[in-house]
This record gives structure tokens, C-alpha cells and sequence, in this order.
């Protein structure tokens, strides 16, 4: 098997550290990943050697063979896999028909993951808790923004345009030590009120967690302002705002050039908080 790519999709979406390999606070690893053949000559290989004292399988290969080796791998179709820390033992925790877009694991040893179902291609945010799977969007479309702080509480959201509502700007769930759930959710339409008729998302797209507890918001709008010869003009902007504990005054904000979207503006590279201090 291989891990799955932190790709672009994924660097926008986890507003956290989390990564295609993570471990529980028992040490036990779990990861996103998918099998792999080795084609020889156009075959599948079908002729191990193994390491016993390694485990390691080696393909047995024919001199002749050498020029026309490679590793099949475009069928991509990621589970998330759990090893136990103790017998080494590797378990599927996801089923073949999901197609994991990222996961993340608790130190309590719950699995937070967003798939996809490829027959229905339904994406859906799910807590696997033992043997029992939680659904925790309310929603079809994904998700915007996820991350997971300290106390093992979840934290996402969808800056969707298919609801006219703008409360759960953000929403929370934390497991249960005894089973289940706690949900709760955040209305962040007060960081959408603009002067005259500007306009912002009242949803954040991300959300991100200083090391200190408080939680902040990257939130999008237009803002209508007056240029040097005093002509009213659009603005689009990205504004950063500390959400929880609430505060009004802006943290930050970035003027976006026109045609550019806020991902392609700031190159990829997400906002980071640490101390108080936004870099």
C-alpha cells in the first residue's frame, strides 16, 4: 500500500497539522492509503521473496525483465487503515466503496474523516467510534474547514450557498468517553456586518486555533470604498477575525487583487497564528 499526497485540496480544507500518517495517544498509527501492483512486462508480479526477520516482500525478478518494471498505481481508491501499536495487526476502518478525501485522528482514538460514496458520490463527515459511525455535516456538499484542538472537539464547517441561513457559521462535536456525541454550533453572521452595502460571506472559509484556546476566522467580502480621483470602487477582501473569545476589530485584512481567488493569492500557504502573533 501507499499513503495518500497532501495535495492542494488538502492543505486548504485541514486548517491543522494533521497528516496521511497519525497516531493516538496509545501509539497505535493510522493512515490513508491504497494498494499497488508491481507490472512486469505488462503482468502483475506474482513472485515474492520475504524478509523473515523484516517482513519485507521483495519481487523476484528475471535479469531479462529488468527494462520493463513499474509500480500500477491508477486506481486510487483510499481507506483508512489502523495498526495496533502492540500485535502490529493492520485493520480497515473505512469500507472500499468510501472514497477518503482526509481523516483525523483523536488522542482518545476516534477517527474524524470526510469520503465520498462512489455510488450515490454523496461526501459525508463522519466520527467512527469503535464500531459505530456518527454522521456530523447535516449537509451533502462537504465541507469547507476542519481542524480538531486539544480537547479532542471537532471543528468545521461549510461556507455552502445552497442554505439562505446564516447561523452554523461553525460547527463543534466532541465524543463522549461513555458513547456518542455532543454537537454544537457557532452563528458567525455578527462577523458579516459591513458599512453601507458592502457584503461578506457570513461563514468563515477556515478556521484556525492559537496554541492559547482562541479560535479565529478567515472570512471573504466586497467592501465598496473610493479610489484616489474619489471614484466608488468593489474591493474584494480577506479578513481575519478572532471568533471565540469575540472580538469585532479585525485582526487582519488583505485587499485581493482582481481575478484571484483567496487560495491562489496567498500562494497556497495558509494563515498561522501562535501567541497572539498572525504570520
Amino acid at each position: 500500500m501507499y499513503v495518500q499526497k497532501i495535495d492542494d485540496n488538502y492543505l486548504k480544507t485541514i486548517s491543522g497539522n494533521q497528516k496521511p500518517i497519525q497516531f493516538d495517544a496509545d501509539n497505535n498509527m493510522y493512515f490513508s492509503a491504497t494498494n499497488f501492483e508491481v507490472i512486469i512486462n505488462g503482468k502483475p508480479c506474482t513472485d515474492f521473496e520475504i524478509n523473515e526477520s523484516t517482513g519485507e516482500q521483495r519481487c523476484l525478478i528475471e535479469a531479462s525483465e529488468t527494462s520493463d518494471i513499474w509500480i500500477d498505481s491508477s486506481d486510487w481508491s483510499p481507506r483508512i487503515y489502523k495498526q495496533d501499536a502492540t500485535t502490529k495487526e493492520v485493520t480497515a476502518l473505512t469500507q472500499d466503496n468510501n472514497f477518503i478525501d482526509f481523516f483525523s485522528v483523536l488522542s482518545s482514538g476516534e477517527v474524524i474523516t470526510q469520503y465520498v460514496d462512489t455510488s450515490s458520490y454523496e461526501s459525508t463527515l463522519s466520527l467512527i467510534q469503535g464500531n459505530q459511525i456518527i454522521d456530523l455535516n447535516t449537509n451533502n456538499w462537504g465541507i469547507d474547514f476542519f481542524t480538531v484542538d486539544n480537547g479532542n472537539t471537532v471543528i468545521f464547517g461549510s461556507n455552502d450557498y445552497h442554505s439562505n441561513s446564516s447561523d452554523n457559521g461553525i460547527k463543534l462535536a466532541r465524543p463522549r468517553a461513555q458513547g456518542g456525541t455532543d454537537l454544537a454550533s457557532l452563528d458567525t453572521s455578527l462577523f458579516s456586518s459591513t458599512a453601507d452595502d458592502s457584503w461578506r460571506n457570513t461563514k468563515p472559509y477556515r478556521v484556525i486555533l492559537d496554541n492559547n484556546g482562541r479560535i479565529y476566522g478567515v472570512f471573504e467580502g466586497d467592501v465598496k470604498r473610493q479610489d484616489k480621483k474619489g471614484n466608488e470602487i468593489w474591493q474584494n477582501t480577506l479578513t481575519v477575525y478572532q471568533v471565540l473569545p469575540y472580538n469585532a476589530v479585525p485582526r487582519l485584512e488583505i485587499v485581493l487583487p482582481k481575478h484571484y481567488d483567496w487560495w491562489r493569492f496567498m500562494d497556497n500557504t495558509p494563515f498561522q497564528i501562535s501567541n497572539g502573533f498572525l504570520y
